[in-house]
């Protein structure tokens, strides 16, 4: 893969130290499939699958280039493997727990690179900008450029892959999959700002990828890219209830299609 020979060579150019040091976890970021460069290559994927709406008068007058979308999708995740905490005292103030949040240590990886643009920055800081409902507070991407890496991103795999994706995130750090002390209604309100809560399980994210829509993305494009994914989203539903049965049985399973059903009810979802 090319990007993995140019970021290679860039590697190899830092001092010893610095290579000593990371060397490992850059070798991680090259080969993991959760959030490393091959799922860099599949947001990259979607990326031209996007582009290919437009027109080619379209991405001349909103001025879209192609080398700042892969230097997006190659540093958006990178933040999770590569912490250069040395390097960014200035981004003290949003350590959470000890770490740098993952979109500014992303930011500041391209830096180092040498990709500096500020679009390049906004399409890492907000590229995991879900909803105002889900992200209260929080700024959309705003250029072409940053909301197509945002959607890329969103959709980089199908539905069910996505459910799947996220509950390897899930079995990584061992969080709880499904509690059945949690109550419906709090799942309805639920957002990121809870991440912390006791109540808060893993069909929370879950339910979020449900609860996306294509109004939730800016441009028509971006909408009716999303709308067209959306479409298998009744996979994804089969997917959650195949997680929970095997970790927790049938019975679970059960409770949780009742509870699926009453959240897609009461936010007026279908697919």
């Amino acid at each position: 893969m090319k990007w993995e020979r140019r970021l290679e060579k860039k590697f190899s150019k830092f001092p010893l130290e610095v290579k000593e040091r990371y060397a490992e976890e850059f070798d991680h970021y090259l080969k993991s499939n959760d959030h490393g460069l091959p799922h860099a290559a599949n947001v990259y994927g979607k990326v031209l699958e996007i582009l290919d709406r437009f027109s080619v008068e379209e991405i001349r007058e909103m001025d879209i280039d192609i080398e700042r979308l892969e230097a997006m999708c190659i540093f958006h995740d990178a933040g999770r493997f590569l912490v250069p905490v040395e390097s960014a005292p200035n981004y003290a103030k949003r350590k959470r727990k000890g770490q740098i949040l993952h979109e500014y240590a992303g930011a500041l990886l391209a830096e180092i690179f040498g990709y500096n643009h500020p679009i390049i920055r906004e399409g890492i800081l907000r590229h995991d900008y879900f909803s105002q409902d889900f992200d209260p507070g929080k700024k959309p991407p705003v250029s072409i450029e940053a909301q197509i890496i945002r959607a890329a991103d969103k959709t980089s795999v199908d539905p069910a892959d996505e459910i799947e994706r996220y509950d390897e995130y899930r079995r990584k750090f061992k969080f709880p999959l499904f509690n059945r002390d949690t109550p419906t209604e709090f799942r309805l309100d639920w957002n990121f700002s809870f991440k912390r809560d006791s109540r808060t399980d893993q069909l929370c994210y879950f339910f979020a990828v449900l609860a996306l829509r294509p109004e939730n993305f800016i441009h028509p494009v971006l909408q009716e890219y999303y709308r067209d994914w959306s479409q298998q989203k009744k996979e994804a539903v089969d997917k959650i209830l195949e997680i929970v049965r095997k970790d927790q049985g049938d019975g679970a399973a059960d409770i949780v299609d009742c509870q699926i059903a009453a959240y897609l009810k009461a936010r007026g979802i279908s697919f």
